[in-house]
């Protein structure tokens, strides 16, 4: 329950953030960091202000996971399939959506959920890492696009997850 409650203080601080001035001069930086700061806005104190922001959630998150965990070892903190998931799951949501990193979350645990209970289980990361490549190649901004392409195909209309 507190996981839960840190994902909603996180979707709150990134929905006041994104509809706030901030949110304005990080979409500046993101399109053109030169043209930002020309424009006057101070990119390096925003950065370390979002970064700041950032940290913030993920030790808290870590925090929790420390007490779940109780042992860590060298290959477990630097485990390479680890600390690649959460950008892994982002891409594959889709990047620069609010829901698009939890429905690619949702996805991605569900997948490695059935590929270690399967009969092919010692080929989890090789399948994972194929099927991450064909959604990077195949959906370049994720399911929440697809979603979205399917939902005015069928309804017509505004988007439906963002």
């Amino acid at each position: 329950y507190v996981m839960l409650g840190i994902l909603v203080l996180l979707l709150i601080t990134t929905l006041i953030l994104r509809r706030s001035r901030w949110g304005l001069a990080l979409q500046s930086i993101g399109d053109n960091e030169e043209a930002a700061y020309h424009m006057g806005v101070n990119v390096t104190a925003l950065k370390v202000s979002i970064f700041s922001i950032s940290a913030f959630f993920m030790g808290a998150v870590g925090a929790i996971m420390a007490t779940r965990v109780t042992y860590i070892d060298p290959y477990s903190a630097f485990d390479t399939i680890l600390n690649f998931l959460p950008p892994l799951m982002a891409i594959l949501g889709g990047i620069g959506t609010y829901y698009g990193p939890i429905l690619g979350a949702f996805v991605f645990a569900a997948i490695e959920e059935w590929l270690i209970t399967s009969s092919i289980a010692d080929y989890y990361r090789l399948i994972i890492g194929l099927a991450l490549l064909a959604a990077i190649l195949y959906m370049p901004k994720g399911i929440v696009d697809v979603i979205e392409k399917a939902w005015r195909r069928f309804f017509g209309g505004k988007h439906a997850l963002t």
